[in-house]
C-alpha cells in the first residue's frame, strides 16, 4: 500500500510540475473491443469476450502521458469440458506511461506505446474447480477456486487519428497466479480495441 501510494504521490508532482500544464493536456478516452484470454497451465483453448471502460490521460510532456483507466474485462478459458470451464469476469484499473512518436501538440498523435502495472479485481468466479485434481473437493463445489485480486502487466501500440479516433493491440501479462489451490495458473489476454479521445 505504501509504494502505491508513493506512485500516486509521484505522479500528482509530475503533473503539478510539468511544463505542459498550461496546455489541453486531459483527456478522456472512452474504449471497448475484443478480447482473447486463456489461462497459463490450465491447458485449455482462447476464450473470447469483450472489454470496455473509460480511460484519463494526461499529457506530462510533448510526446510523454500518463494514463489510468477502468475497464470491465471478460477474461478466462476454454477447457474441453464445458462443466470446468472457468468464466471470469475482472474490473481492471490499468496505470500506464504513454509514448507518442510524433509531438504531442501537433494535433495528429500518429504511432504511440504504453507500459505500466494493472490491478485485476475478480467480480465474476466461475464455481466449478477447473484445476486437475480437485474437481471433487466440496469446498471449491460451493466457493470459487479464484481468487479475487490479481497483479498484471500491460503494454500495447495503437494509433490515433487526427478526429480523436484510435486503435490499439495490447497484451494483458498475468504476474500472480489466480487459484488458491494450485501455483502456476495465471490470466494472459490479448485485446483489440477502438476508442474515442477528447480533451476536456
Amino acid at each position: 500500500m505504501k509504494t502505491t501510494n508513493l506512485f500516486f504521490i509521484g505522479l500528482l508532482m509530475c503533473m503539478v510540475l510539468s511544463p505542459a500544464a498550461a496546455q489541453k493536456t486531459v483527456f478522456l478516452t472512452p474504449r471497448a473491443g475484443l478480447n482473447l484470454a486463456n489461462i497459463t497451465s490450465a491447458g485449455g483453448n482462447l476464450r473470447p469476450g469483450l472489454n470496455f471502460g473509460l480511460s484519463g490521460e494526461y499529457l506530462l510532456a510533448r510526446q510523454w502521458s500518463a494514463e489510468a483507466g477502468l475497464f470491465y474485462s471478460m477474461e478466462g478459458s476454454q477447457l474441453p469440458s464445458p462443466h470446468l470451464s472457468p468464466d471470469l469476469g475482472y474490473l481492471c484499473i490499468p496505470i500506464e506511461a504513454k509514448f507518442y512518436l510524433t509531438d504531442g501538440y501537433d494535433g495528429t498523435r500518429g504511432f504511440f506505446f504504453h507500459l505500466g502495472p494493472q490491478f485485476n479485481f475478480a467480480l465474476m468466479r466461475d464455481k466449478i474447480n477447473y484445476t486437475a485434481g480437485h474437481e471433487q473437493d466440496d469446498d471449491l463445489l460451493t466457493a470459487s477456486p479464484t481468487k479475487g485480486f490479481a497483479f498484471s502487466i500491460v503494454a500495447g501500440l495503437g494509433y490515433l487519428f487526427p478526429v480523436g479516433f484510435q486503435l490499439s493491440l495490447n497484451l494483458d501479462e498475468g504476474l500472480s497466479n489466480i487459484n488458491r489451490m494450485d501455483s502456476g495458473y495465471r490470466n494472459y489476454v490479448v485485446q483489440m480495441n477502438f476508442g474515442y479521445r477528447f480533451s476536456l
